[in-house]
């Protein structure tokens, strides 16, 4: 990074000099020539100028007329009016007619002898500049903006506009200023579509603002910045873009190198000798600041947390087999986690700026390399002392996949027809780059047949596909796909053998590697596999567990073993063993190295198959059949009490029914005596007193229970249970003020009402922050928008209740998200009573940044579970209680399953929910309340159900150890 001479440093502190106390309502144009800034405005009409020389301002420039372009060469200031040009020379200011034009002139480019008046690119004027005199006008077939000229490649530049896909163009000038013919890119809107064009100072590359970069000879892609700017320009022979607030500083390949930060954003950054000028302008000032660049600087990361006690889940994990080192990247906490299968422990962490959207390991560079939005590539060297990311290529687009691919790095985005595919080699130049590609969510290296194996995803149907990389030369060769063609054998993930002759998916399929044909099948499908030894092993979800399985060599399974504990694992090859990565709910990551050939009892087991491996039981006794066996399982029948205790009391072991026994007759079981501590065989000795004493363990106080005929204290399935046949449970009857004992009819309660859309606000507050929701209603009867902090839903009211249509948001990494739910995934239904539930389902499809992602299908089942009361304002509200059951799965396998409590009060909206427990209504507003219900229709996939046993005792149970049932809701609106 360079620095300002420190002679100057003393001049480049901040300072503001403000020169105009005129509100600038339109600025027009802001050239630069010789060190002095011209600003062309319009109401006032005149030019505002500031000398960087000297750093002080001249004298302003008055305009006869509303101007609409500008242009400075030497003595003379060019202003086109609308559809007059004239020239104003700066020593008199006296204005000179040059021409009139046939339609408002955008732009004044002054090239060689030439003055070129354009008119919106659709036609352009040259205009000799001894004399005036007319040289031509040329028609162009295509409407351009943010133009620039060039003397040095007597050329006009431009982007084309109002035409799809935008490209950038040049118009070659002639030594006699007569115009060429147009010339566009070889890209042809392979890039994202820009509105201004700027020139290097030697003008052999053009520059556009959204980063991208050509040859100004001939429009040939000369690189990127990995993201759009509002101005830029050289210091130093270094390029500055500004980006709001933040000055970027780059280096000679176009690597960004160091950034400061600004209190305002400006207008326009300039530089003149070493100094950089940052002009602002607001409604009744314009001011010029000097800046400070020592304050230029390369960003450091924050400090990573500590993996041993984040609570993490990796999105991207790779692995180092040579040197056992797993690398996990957590884009939630900006962190790189490296873990040693040697020592089996953390070993170092990595603090990122920004969360990465890919990350690949290549053993032959020894790097990380991680892909970010907007198109930066950075690496991290691991042989290096101190571990930090450094810019490594900018791709012209957001990275859309990254893979190591021998001594080359493999590279996607979406520039160019379809998707662009990359090869770099280790010193960040590209070696080639082909479109007519497609994105994928995952993509394989495969050093034998020397190709890429990736999907289409995104296009319908998915298939497997490939393209050649030449592991010698780094040039992408021919490409080609499955002879299937089908959604079905795209299936993630994708394995190779050993010896690279066999592609196997996670269809359980296994494909040729070269002709992509089927040549065996695996028993099932899988969700991860990895060879040791040349055998293979494969994760599968059986069940909703995952098992780790072991397949022979024609395939037959031989082994089948539970030892994981999330269904979310991944398996690595490390030398002889594996080493598993369970993506546990909470506390980060559990990894583990496993090894085939241990066995710690010498019970003739292996470890990994044994449910005792540290206690010798060849016959794998197991009564309750959970994981662990009878000879170190403490509670061989699971019933709650441990065997010791069971034994000492002559209980058996085996028997779990005895736990809910009564040994020493004096009203409470075994388990309940155990569970509180009391002796199971003195009747004296009892655990009385306790309020809330729960024998059975159905989330009932025994003392609640005692008032029902309908509840047993020591009966744990009752709670779910209908005694009366009214259709409710007894528990919700019971948390509803209802009697068990007696059938009642239930009210039924019109749910809209407890619902309300249309003008109102929402605001919670919680103990680490605070949060704000907002309805509106938008065009069409029935049609809501619920707007929450970075985005919003819509909403439809429909006869049969309120549904979820799409969510818009933005999320961290600033990727447009879109989801849409088909015909709308179920919020409420219009009416409920106690113990009835609806059942809907929906189609969730994903769109990041305008592209299809995956499908999923949604099952809702919503259940009234409790009638309450509360006060909000002081007002008396009546409250229902709902139990939401989602099901989340993808090509039949179960995703996610999720329950949520949501409590409504009337005329207020939802007020609780058990997934932000924490958070209380603070206030809310309601300006109007729309009632409209959409007459459109939609296909009905709900149903709709009786109570009195929907929910089982397991649930139950869940929903009373959180508090449902006892719950009081807190407000604090005042």
């Amino acid at each position: 990074m360079r620095h300002s001479p420190k002679a100057l440093k003393a001049f480049f502190l901040v300072c503001f000099c403000f020169f105009s106390t005129v509100s600038h309502a339109a600025l027009v144009d802001i050239d630069q020539d010789d060190g002095v800034i011209y600003f062309t405005f319009a109401a006032p009409n005149k030019v505002v100028r500031y000398d960087m020389v000297s750093q002080s301002m001249l004298s302003d420039i008055p305009l006869n007329n509303v101007p609409t372009a500008a242009e400075i060469q030497g003595n003379n200031l060019y202003v086109a009016y609308r559809r007059s040009a004239y020239a104003i020379d700066l020593d008199s200011q006296t204005p000179t007619f040059i021409a009139n034009t046939g339609e408002d002139m955008t732009a004044l480019h002054a090239v060689g002898n030439a003055l070129y008046l354009v008119q919106g690119f659709n036609r352009v004027m040259a205009r000799n500049l001894s004399d005036y005199t007319l040289i031509e006008e040329k028609t162009v077939f295509y409407r351009g903006t943010g133009s620039v000229g060039s003397p040095a490649q007597s050329a006009l530049y431009y982007r084309s506009d109002g035409t799809s896909p935008s490209d950038i163009v040049k118009i070659p000038l002639n030594a006699d200023g007569t115009m060429g013919s147009d010339m566009d890119s070889p890209a042809h809107g392979d890039y994202p579509s820009a509105s201004q064009l700027y020139l290097f100072p030697d003008e052999s590359r053009v520059l556009d603002n959204q980063g991208i970069l050509y040859f100004a000879n001939d429009l040939t892609y000369a690189g990127s910045l990995a993201g759009a700017f509002d101005d830029m320009t050289f210091w130093q022979g270094d390029l500055l873009v500004l980006r709001g607030n933040t000055v970027h500083q780059y280096n000679n390949a176009m690597l960004e190198v160091a950034q400061m930060g600004l209190n305002q954003q400006p207008l326009k950054i300039a530089s003149y000798g070493d100094a950089v000028f940052a002009f602002y302008e607001n409604s009744s000032q314009i001011g010029v600041e000097v800046l400070d660049l020592d304050s230029l600087a390369t960003p450091s990361p924050g400090e990573p947390p500590n993996p041993e006690t984040s609570d993490f889940i990796p999105d991207f994990i790779e692995f180092d087999s040579q040197e056992g080192l797993l690398y996990l990247a957590d884009r939630e906490t900006l962190a790189i986690h490296i873990w040693s299968a040697e020592t089996q422990t953390y070993v170092d962490s990595i603090g990122l700026l920004n969360p990465p959207t890919w990350m690949t390991y290549s053993p032959a560079h020894g790097r990380l390399y991680l892909g970010y939005t907007g198109g930066k590539i950075s690496q991290i060297v691991m042989s290096t002392g101190t571990l930090q990311e450094t810019p490594f290529t900018n791709l012209p687009q957001s990275v859309l996949g990254l893979e190591s691919a021998g001594d080359y790095l493999f590279a996607v985005d979406a520039s160019g027809a379809w998707e662009r595919f990359y090869s770099f080699d280790a010193s960040g130049t590209m070696v080639d780059s082909v479109e007519w590609r497609h994105a994928s969510s995952e993509y394989l290296w495969n050093p034998v047949t020397e190709r890429i194996y990736h999907f289409r995803s995104g296009t319908s149907p998915n298939d497997i596909e490939w393209s050649e990389l030449s592991s010698t030369t780094g040039l992408l060769g021919s490409k080609g796909d499955s002879p299937y063609h089908s959604s079905g054998y795209a299936a993630a993930p994708l394995h190779f053998d050993p010896a690279g002759q066999l592609l196997l998916t996670g269809g359980g399929k296994l494909h040729d590697a070269y002709s992509l044909a089927e040549l065996n099948y695996l028993s099932n499908e899988i969700t991860d596999a990895a060879w040791t030894g040349g055998t293979l092993h494969t994760i599968a979800a059986v069940d909703g567990n995952a098992v780790l399985q072991t397949w022979s060599d024609n395939y037959e399974l031989l082994e089948e073993n539970s030892i994981f504990d999330a269904l979310d694992t991944r398996i690595l090859a490390y030398g002889a063993h594996l080493v598993a990565i369970e993506m546990a709910a909470s506390g980060g990551p559990d990894i583990s190295v496993l090894d085939f050939t241990a066995d710690t009892d010498d019970d003739g087991l292996f470890d990994l198959e044994d449910n005792c491996p540290n206690t010798a039981n060849a016959n794998q006794d197991n009564h309750d059949g959970d994981e662990f066996g009878d000879a170190c399982d403490n509670d061989s029948d699971n019933d709650g009490i441990p065997d010791t205790d069971e034994l000492a009391v002559g209980l058996d072991p085996f028997d779990s029914a005895d736990a809910q026994e009564d040994l020493d007759a004096d009203g409470y079981s075994n388990l309940s005596e155990y569970l509180n501590g009391t002796s199971m065989t003195d009747e004296e000795d009892y655990p009385a007193g306790d309020p809330n004493l729960d024998s059975d363990g159905d989330g009932l106080p025994d003392s609640l229970e005692d008032q029902y005929l309908a509840l047993d204290p020591y009966n744990p399935d009752d709670a779910s249970q209908d005694y009366d046949g009214d259709g409710a449970t007894n528990a919700s009857e019971v948390a509803s003020g209802y009697n068990p004992d007696v059938s009642d009819d239930f009210p039924t309660h019109n749910t809209m009402d407890f619902f309300p859309l249309g003008d109102i606000t929402w605001v919670f507050s919680d103990p680490s922050d605070g949060y704000q929701f907002r309805s509106e209603s938008i065009s069409g009867a029935g049609m809501f928008k619920f707007i929450f902090p970075n985005g919003d839903d819509r909403l439809v009211r429909r006869t049969t209740g309120v549904y979820l249509l799409e969510s818009r948001f933005v999320d961290s990494e600033g990727d447009r998200i879109r989801i849409t739910y088909g015909d709308g995934l179920l919020m409420i239904p219009s009416s409920l009573e106690l113990g009835t539930s609806v059942t809907s389902r929906a189609t969730l499809s994903s769109y990041i940044n305008g592209r299809q992602g995956n499908q999923v299908n949604f099952t809702t089942t919503i259940e009234l579970i409790e009638e309450s009361t509360t006060s909000v304002d002081g007002e008396p509200r009546a409250v229902l209680v709902t139990l939401r059951q989602t099901r989340i799965t993808m090509d039949g396998q179960l995703l996610d399953n999720t329950i949520e409590i949501e409590a409504f009060a009337e005329g207020v909206g939802r007020i609780y929910s058990s997934l932000d427990p924490d958070a209380e209504l603070s206030a809310y507003n309601v300006q109007q309340v729309d009632n409209s219900i959409s007459s459109g229709s939609a296909s009905d996939d709900s149903s709709s159900g009786g109570g009195g046993g929907s929910m089982s005792w397991p649930i139950l149970a869940l929903l009373f150890m959180m508090g449902w049932g006892r719950r009081r809701f807190r407000f604090s609106t005042n």
